[in-house]
């Protein structure tokens, strides 16, 4: 399973926004009439509507000592100004970072392996968001919990 780590900090994410006190759901299992906007994770606490996209990268945080994620997932939450939306990056040393996407942040075309259709691993150029890690809100996590043996 090529996002298992995606799929397993999205669980990871959600037991710890339940235990906050958050009514969570996956948006995987929201249909498309009842809402367009489609990020990992809804959750919703005192009347407030927050979406999270969530990131299980296979790398260490200081591999490259920023926050990389591809432009149209930013584009969502202009889309959406009526939800509160985070960004939310898991990294194999077992640091994490959490962030709006409309932190300072800059735009460019980056070479992207396509990993959504089987067999393909060709390289597209993609506009992507890159973040200074110095603008997010930093955590620390078991990077057993996402990972396994790291």
């Amino acid at each position: 399973m090529t996002n298992y780590g995606d799929e397993r900090s999205k669980e990871m994410f959600a037991l710890k926004m339940l235990k906050s006190g958050f009514k969570v759901w996956d948006a995987d299992y929201v249909s498309e009439e009842q809402y367009k906007f489609r990020p990992d994770l809804y959750g919703e606490r005192n009347g407030v509507l927050y979406a999270y996209e969530i990131k299980a990268r296979n790398i260490p945080s200081t591999k490259f000592g920023d926050i990389l994620i591809s432009e149209h997932k930013l584009n969502l939450y202009e889309e959406h100004p009526e939800v509160q939306y985070y960004l939310v990056f898991f990294y194999t040393d077992g640091v994490g970072y959490i962030l709006e996407p409309h932190q300072p942040h800059t735009i460019e075309l980056k070479p992207t392996k396509r990993t959504t259709y089987f067999s393909d691993q060709s390289v597209s150029m993609e506009k992507k968001a890159i973040y200074q890690t110095s603008v997010a809100k930093r955590f620390k996590f078991n990077p057993q919990l996402i990972y396994g043996c790291v």
